[in-house]
C-alpha cells in the first residue's frame, strides 16, 4: 500500500500543471487562440478547439498565397529585382507624366483657350481622324 499514496499524488500533480504552458508565450496577444488557451478547461467541448485550430479554406489560400509570395521574395536574385522595380518605376513615371499632360491639355483654360481664338483642337490623321 505504500506505493498508492505515491501514485495518487502523482495524478493529482498531472492534473494540476497545465500541459498548454510552455506554448502559451507562442501564442500572439489578443487572438482567439490566446483567449481559447486562457479559458480552456476539461468542460471546453472539442468543436471549440478544432474551429480555432484548424484553417478554413479562405485561411488555406490565404496561407498558400503568402508561402509563395515569401518563397518568390527568396528565391529572386536581388540584382534582378532592382532592375525589374527600376522598370516598374520608369513606367509608372512615364504613364503620370502622361496622365498629367492630359490633364493640362483638358483643362478649362486649354479648353477655353481654343473656344474664345475660334481656332479647332489638334486632330490626329490618317485612319485615326475625327470626323
Amino acid at each position: 500500500m505504500s506505493g498508492r499514496p505515491h501514485t495518487l499524488e502523482s495524478e493529482q500533480r498531472a492534473l494540476n500543471t497545465n500541459a498548454l504552458a510552455p506554448i502559451v508565450p507562442l501564442i500572439p496577444v489578443g487572438t482567439a487562440a490566446a483567449k481559447l488557451v486562457g479559458s480552456i478547461t476539461s468542460l471546453t467541448k472539442p468543436e471549440v478547439v478544432q474551429a480555432v485550430t484548424r484553417l478554413s479554406t479562405e485561411e488555406q489560400a490565404r496561407l498558400a498565397f503568402l508561402e509563395k509570395s515569401l518563397q518568390d521574395l527568396q528565391a529572386n536574385d536581388p540584382q534582378k529585382l532592382i532592375a525589374q522595380l527600376t522598370i516598374r518605376a520608369g513606367r509608372e513615371r512615364a504613364l503620370g507624366e502622361h496622365l498629367k499632360a492630359l490633364e493640362n491639355a483638358l483643362s478649362d483654360t486649354e479648353v477655353g483657350s481654343f473656344s474664345m481664338s475660334g481656332r479647332r483642337p489638334p486632330q490626329k490623321r490618317g485612319s485615326e481622324a475625327i470626323a
